[in-house]
């Protein structure tokens, strides 16, 4: 603490005993003293933490899934988990988020079907919430899934959420 004040300004957060989270600056005076302003961030630092938590909950449950989970925004795939990857033969979930659009992931006949249905739900009309479809694993091997689709809000914008599970043995 003392290499603190001997640099000059300086900033510390702490918790204390209490649990209570302070946050204190202290600099230095003109004349060699110290002046140091302290606040309780217990709040903030416990918001922190929670959101912390909740961020590693989601990714935990979302990487750790069975079901491949898609977040497609317009025209383009903005996430896709393990999972998916491994439904369709990509080694990881960015190699296979450079394919484009999840409708490149069906077989050609399937395509415009897919299509379809993303338009109507992007417009607010109906479209089926489940339906299976044939795909294509990236060794060209085709395989069934069903698949569960609905908008949501990604990122402050609107998106479709496919959530996909691979049928092909039934």
């Amino acid at each position: 603490r003392m290499k603190l004040y001997e640099d000059g300004d300086s900033s510390m957060t702490w918790q204390r005993a209490d649990g209570k989270w302070i946050q204190c600056f202290e600099n230095r005076t003109w004349d060699g003293g110290v002046v140091g302003i302290r606040f309780d961030v217990t709040q903030q630092k416990t918001t922190e933490i929670a959101l912390r938590n909740s961020e590693e909950n989601y990714r935990n449950l979302i990487e750790s899934s069975l079901q491949g989970i898609c977040i497609s925004t317009g025209r383009t795939i903005a996430f896709v988990n393990q999972a998916v990857a491994e439904i369709f033969g990509y080694p990881d979930a960015e190699t296979l988020m450079k394919i484009g659009t999840l409708s490149n992931l069906a077989v050609p006949r399937e395509r415009e079907r897919l299509l379809e249905f993303e338009r109507l739900r992007r417009s607010g009309k109906d479209a089926p919430s489940l339906y299976p479809f044939e795909g294509i694993r990236k060794d060209g091997q085709p395989i069934w899934l069903q698949a569960m689709a609905k908008m949501v809000n990604w990122n402050g914008s609107p998106a479709i959420q496919t959530i996909m599970v691979d049928i092909t043995e039934q």
